[in-house]
This record gives C-alpha cells, sequence and structure tokens, in this order.
C-alpha cells in the first residue's frame, strides 16, 4: 500500500558521495543531460496542499496523531515515484511547506532527502533575495554541500530561484555558495500585476524585464567556471512564465542566448506551448515547463476519475497526466523542428511537387497563419501548405497542416 512509503528513509542514508559521484558538473549541463536522457522538458512542482489531496489522506491528517506529517509525506513520496520517469528535475515550493510551520519544515527536509535518495535534480523555488552578507547565508542554508555544524546539508537543492531587486549582491552570493549551483532569477513572471514594474522603461526606451536578462547574461558569463565541464547555456538562468506573449520570449531569449528558462504557467495557467518552445532556442534544451497543480492535483473529468482520485490507486492517475504533459510538449517540439526544417527546405518553393496522403501535388504556398488559442488570448502559428492534385477530371485544392506533408524528390508530371 502506497501509506508504507512514510518510513522509507528510516533506514536509507544519503551521503554527498555516493550521489554526486567523483566530478563536478554545472547544473546546467546537469539539466540538459537529464532532459536527453529522458526525451522530456518537464519539471514536476511539489506544492502540497491537504485541501487537494485525495480524501483518505485528508483524513489521516485531521484525525491522527501526527497525520499531517504522514499525510504530506506519504502524498509527495509516491507522487515522485509516479513521474521520476518523466521529470527533469523536480521544485518543491517553500511557500506550500512554510504554512504548516515547523511540520511542513520538517517534511521538506524528509522530501529533499527523498529526492537525492532517488538521484533527482531539485530546484528549490524560495524567491530568496537579499543584500550581500544576507544572501550568502541563503546560500549556505540550500546551496551549500557542508552544514555549518552537522556536517552535510540535508536542505542541500541543485538551484534555486531568487529575487533580483537588490541587484548582482544578491544574486551572486547563491551562485558562489556551491560550485556548480543553479539560480534562477525572477524575469518575466506570470501573475497580472507584473507589468506594474517588469515593463517600466528606462531612458532608452528598454523595459526592466529586458534590462534584466541582460545584466543576467553578463552575470553568467562566469558561472559555471571554465574549468568545469558545461555546454553552450549558463548556471544563471530566468525564470520566464509561458502566459506572457511570444514576443517577450523571444526578446529575451536573443538578449541572453545563455540562460536556462524556468517557464511556469503550461498546466493549470493555461501557457503556450508555442512560447516555451520559443524560449528553448535553437537546439530546444533552453526551456523547461514547470508543472504544479495540473500534474499535482489534476482535473477529474468523469465519475469514474473521481473514484481513482480518492483510491489507493490515485498515484496512477498523477503518473497519467504527468505523461499527458511530457507527450504535448514533445510532439509540439518535434512539429516545431519539422517547420523549420520546411522553411529552410522549401524557401521559395511553390511550384514544388510533395506528397500528401501517399498521392503527389503541387505546393502553390506556404502559410504561417496566426490563431488564438481556445479559451485564451494567445497568438499561435498554424503552419500550412496550400497544394492542388490535378487529374482526369477535376482540380483538387487542400490546406493541410506542414508537418503532413512531404517532399518528392524529382517532379512528377500531370
Amino acid at each position: 500500500m502506497y501509506l508504507s512509503k512514510v518510513n522509507v528513509l528510516s533506514h536509507a542514508l544519503v551521503t554527498e558521495e555516493s550521489f554526486n559521484g567523483s566530478s563536478i558538473m554545472s547544473f546546467a549541463q546537469n539539466m540538459i543531460d537529464r532532459a536527453k536522457e529522458i526525451g522530456s522538458r518537464v519539471i514536476v512542482g511539489l506544492d502540497p496542499d491537504i485541501s487537494n489531496m485525495p480524501r483518505d489522506l485528508q483524513k489521516i491528517a485531521s484525525t491522527r496523531p501526527g497525520g499531517l506529517t504522514i499525510a504530506l509525506q506519504t502524498y509527495l513520496m509516491n507522487v515522485i515515484d509516479a513521474t521520476q520517469d518523466h521529470a527533469v528535475a523536480f521544485k518543491p515550493n517553500t511557500a506550500f511547506f512554510e504554512q504548516y510551520q515547523s511540520i511542513g519544515l520538517s517534511v521538506l527536509e524528509e522530501i529533499l532527502n527523498y529526492l537525492r535518495f532517488k538521484k533527482q535534480i531539485v530546484i528549490l523555488d524560495a524567491k530568496r533575495g537579499d543584500i550581500g552578507h544576507t544572501a550568502a547565508a541563503y546560500g549556505r542554508a540550500w546551496l551549500s554541500d557542508k552544514h555549518s555544524i552537522n556536517g552535510s546539508n540535508p536542505w542541500k537543492a541543485d538551484a534555486i530561484t531568487v529575487q533580483p531587486y537588490t541587484g548582482e549582491d544578491g544574486i551572486i552570493p547563491f551562485l558562489e555558495a556551491r560550485e556548480g549551483a543553479g539560480v534562477f532569477v525572477l524575469c518575466r513572471t506570470s501573475n497580472p500585476s507584473a507589468d506594474t514594474l517588469q515593463k517600466i522603461e528606462d531612458a532608452h526606451g528598454e523595459h526592466l524585464y529586458i534590462r534584466l536578462a541582460r545584466e543576467a547574461f553578463g552575470i553568467g558569463k562566469s558561472y559555471p567556471p571554465n574549468n568545469m565541464s558545461y555546454s553552450t547555456y549558463s548556471d544563471l538562468g530566468l525564470v520566464v512564465a509561458s502566459t506572457k506573449s511570444i514576443d517577450d520570449v523571444i526578446k529575451i531569449r536573443h538578449i541572453n542566448p545563455r540562460a536556462l528558462f524556468l517557464m511556469p504557467g503550461i498546466g493549470a495557467q493555461g501557457g503556450s506551448l508555442d512560447t516555451l518552445i520559443a524560449g528553448g532556442g535553437t537546439d530546444t534544451f533552453g526551456a523547461y515547463a514547470a508543472a504544479s497543480r495540473s500534474i499535482l492535483y489534476p482535473k477529474r473529468r468523469t465519475k469514474e476519475e473521481d473514484s481513482i482520485w480518492d483510491s489507493e490507486n490515485w498515484p496512477i492517475f498523477v503518473k497519467q497526466r504527468c505523461a499527458e504533459e511530457v507527450i504535448k510538449l514533445k510532439t509540439a517540439i518535434q512539429d516545431r523542428q519539422t517547420v523549420e526544417k520546411w522553411r529552410m527546405g522549401l524557401k521559395g518553393g511553390e511550384g514544388k511537387y510533395v506528397e500528401y496522403a501517399g498521392k503527389p501535388y503541387l505546393l502553390e504556398k506556404l502559410v504561417f497563419e496566426k490563431t488564438y488559442l481556445q479559451y485564451s488570448s494567445h497568438q499561435i502559428t498554424k503552419p500550412y501548405a496550400y497544394l492542388t492534385r490535378l487529374d482526369e477530371k477535376s482540380v483538387y485544392s487542400v490546406q493541410p497542416p506542414l508537418s503532413d506533408v512531404y517532399p518528392l524528390d524529382t517532379k512528377v508530371e500531370d
């Protein structure tokens, strides 16, 4: 039964040596390697809210001695087990643990230990930020290898989110808390009042969020150090909401090509996959979708799903929702790569012959139409190929999506 996971760590001693191995790699490189290994760009958020959990766990929390600890820990461990094959990283949000005060912090420590035991990448969503010496203390608390008193640090995460309002003095201490640590700076957020500050213009007409991305690019050039193994990406990333316009994301990516983007909003907030893909850069490994509520507390569409949720089989439901997010994003990336190949291969290619549904057609024109997502104001690009097939009797015109059309190497006679 899934409740048995509560005591799984009582006999599991996790050491830094057994988890990290002998070599140090940059946070960014670890993320990319993991994404390539499992074919995913999804980060699973861990935001415990007892009121949204299955009924039996709510009952345990309210009736048993120590029940809240049991319920929270049980739920989160089962979520981790259900989604670990699809998650590039896990993102515990400290606020959702802090709301349960000392119990919540104790559970957070156990969950961080469990994630290390599972060899998972951990991004602590703490949104810390302060002047230099205070930022350094935060860094020691959440990123350092060693505890100041007891040896290894039970709160250690691989990366952390930070507020940039104090400038580089409040960012660099986190990067220097441990070699290879990751930091995500809030840049373009999804909340309704974000534009009040983020779209303030300087004397040159540049928005604050663009200036922030530019400053982060400068700082990030030194992290990771040159002696560490890393790709083209920096350990200083940016939080960029997928609910913002694709134009905003493209601007940020242009200004800061080395930042990994942590992109919340894909799930419950209805963010655009097109926006996330634009943030991923040319290699598609620059952006990661952070999904919390849509995976942790998935909407039930039928009475049968309601009954599954309130049974001991609810982890299957969570696993299914996570897999759906992964497939949806993977399909969107593949479609975009197909479109880009067509852009290059058929640039000015009207008049060429292609194949659609097993038959040859004449490519009349390529059209990249703008349309709106249902229930959303976000625009996406829908690529279409206008085709004409000639036969003995009539002309047939079709408008299939570009990904359904394949080039023919040689011209086909009508």
